[in-house]
């Protein structure tokens, strides 16, 4: 299966239908040309929605009769999905939620044009799909989705149900990660200034201890010190009276390390010392007692020179522990620099995206605005020309009924009434066109105040967006600050960790909720001010001396 699964649910909001069909679509995608896939648009799934709702209301109010009360029943479900998840594998998924929990789904949606750009400017697509659901009971009306019903137990069996249906890997327990969730379009500008930072940092400390790594051995030995070392041994020990199968063991071992390195340098000075040891022994009985002497002297000199590297390597080691002290308040120091900077360039970069799509908005508002006056004068102008027209016809009808009345029997006369006639039955069928004008410009009038009453609410709408993004951005400045406080104090015992312990308390730290970094962080404080206490108790008993007994 590979992907990793996982459902989260959180209230929906008003324009989620639009954001899900793209007819109100945001400005961080990704790849526009993938587009959404939703099995219904967002008019259709209003209605749905509405129809779902107001039957629970007539539902509840047969049974219980009472009023409807419920209030908190619209929910919206995010699912990591898979490259190839289809629509009907989601269908699959919300019958599953309707027919064991009662969830009624009225809209799916698939998103595949989300996501960011990595460090190398590849595109990383976020794969998901959102579910919107009314947690109303068919039977009852009532809500059947209440959070202290559903435990984390149950929870975690929702998480495991949607795994199986959708053919995924389950995601492992957050009580044993620790991990917390995060929105995606936040989690992708948290890993960028993440990735920038310790790139920074890695550039940083690389320069620091270029030198110190100079002279300490690696852990594990690379292919070409191994490649080294054994061509040096097996020169060493060539011509000194051993059996072919020394050599061809050295070079099989030689061949093996080469393809993957497993040698620390006390783990290779140890093998050759054993395959040497192994070799000579068994040349008793045909070489001479004082060549196999020679070769003990040989191993007790190596070992003396293992010795001696070890007593090196911990001196080195001491030192380097030392400057990495030094190097993580350099560390320390850049990291609080560059914090700084990045909550500086989110600030700027906010605000002008804020600006942007708010100067967007009111442009937008101000043209609708323009076009609805701009048609109702229209339909003003038409109106009044239609009255007027009206006003004619019936005068020139008045005129041809006098006219008529004043005209004589004469065939002259008679002649001239027919004319009339003719002109007043046009001047009637002229009059009826000029009606049915009146009544098609009426309708568009009612057009024209839908129009109107679509834009009003498009501007709540995107007043809306407004306070999200600068909620948004008030979250991430808080979270910066935090996260600037916090470098320094939540590992307050410097000399119990590495410089990669560190870092990694420093990583679990930021992926924790804003309570809990608090917390570490005056424990933390608490701690250090202990510490100091101890260590002055400790001072002042030292300068008093041992208490004299009489």
């Amino acid at each position: 299966m590979g992907q990793i699964s996982s459902i989260n649910f959180k209230k929906s909001i008003p324009i989620n239908t639009e954001h899900n069909d793209r007819t109100l679509a945001p400005n961080y995608l990704i790849d526009k040309e993938k587009g959404a896939e939703c099995n219904r648009n967002a008019e259709q799934a209003r209605e749905l929605k509405n129809q779902i709702i107001n039957e629970a209301k007539e539902t509840y109010q047969n049974q219980v009769k009472q009023k409807f009360q419920a209030k908190s029943f619209e929910w919206s479900a995010v699912v990591n999905i898979k490259p190839d998840t289809t629509m009907q594998d989601l269908e699959n998924l919300a019958k599953h939620f309707n027919d064991k929990y009662g969830f009624q789904c009225y809209q799916i949606a698939i998103h595949r044009d989300e996501g960011h750009k990595n460090t190398q400017g590849e595109i990383e697509i976020n794969q998901h799909a959102h579910l919107e659901f009314i947690m109303l009971d068919k039977k009852t009306g009532k809500t059947n989705f209440k959070m202290r019903d559903f435990s984390r137990q149950k929870m975690r069996e929702i998480q495991t149900e949607v795994a199986e249906i959708l053919q995924m890997e389950r995601g492992k327990d957050k009580r044993l990660t620790g991990a917390k969730r995060i929105e995606p379009r936040k989690y992708a500008q948290l890993k960028e200034q993440e990735k920038a930072a310790i790139k920074e940092t890695k550039i940083k400390v690389a320069k620091q201890i270029k030198e110190l790594k100079t002279e300490l051995e690696a852990e594990i030995l690379s292919k070409a010190e191994i490649k080294e070392q054994f061509e040096a041994f097996r020169k060493e020990n060539a011509g000194q009276g051993l059996a072919k199968e020394f050599f061809r063991e050295l070079s099989d071992e030689k061949k093996k390390q080469l393809q993957e390195p497993s040698y620390t340098q006390d783990e290779l000075k140890a093998y050759f010392t054993e395959l040497l040891e192994k070799h000579t022994s068994k040349k008793k009985g045909i070489f001479s007692e004082k060549e196999i002497i020679d070769y003990e002297k040989i191993i007790q000199e190596q070992q003396q020179t293992i010795s001696d590297l070890n007593t090196k390597n911990d001196n080195l080691k001491q030192i380097t522990n030392k400057s990495i002290e030094f190097i993580d308040q350099t560390v320390k120091n850049d990291l609080n620099a560059k914090f700084d900077l990045l909550k500086q360039q989110n600030e700027i970069q906010l605000n002008e995206q804020l600006e942007k799509r708010k100067n967007e908005l009111e442009y937008e508002l101000i043209q609708e605005k323009n076009q609805v006056t701009i048609n109702r004068i229209n339909l003003e102008h038409q109106i009044d020309r239609t009255v007027e027209a009206e006003k004619q016809a019936k005068q020139k009808e008045q005129d041809y009924i006098h006219r008529r009345q004043e005209l004589t029997q004469s065939s002259l006369i008679q002649e001239l009434t027919n004319s009339y006639e003719a002109r007043l039955k046009a001047e009637q069928e002229n009059q009826a066109k000029l009606e049915e004008q009146n009544e098609n410009l009426k309708l568009d009038n009612e057009r024209l105040r839908m129009l109107n009453e679509f834009a009003m609410e498009m501007k709540e709408k995107a007043e809306q967006e407004l306070k999200e993004i600068k909620k948004r951005l008030q979250n991430i400045t808080e979270a910066v600050e935090r996260a600037v406080k916090g470098s320094w104090q939540i590992v307050y015992d410097r000399s119990a960790y590495g410089f990669k312990s560190a870092h990694i308390k420093l990583k679990e730290f930021f992926n924790k909720e804003p309570q809990e970094q608090e917390r570490i962080i005056n424990s933390n404080i608490q701690a250090h001010k202990d510490i100091e206490t101890e260590k002055e108790q400790t001072t002042k008993k030292e300068r008093k001396g041992p208490v004299r007994s009489y």
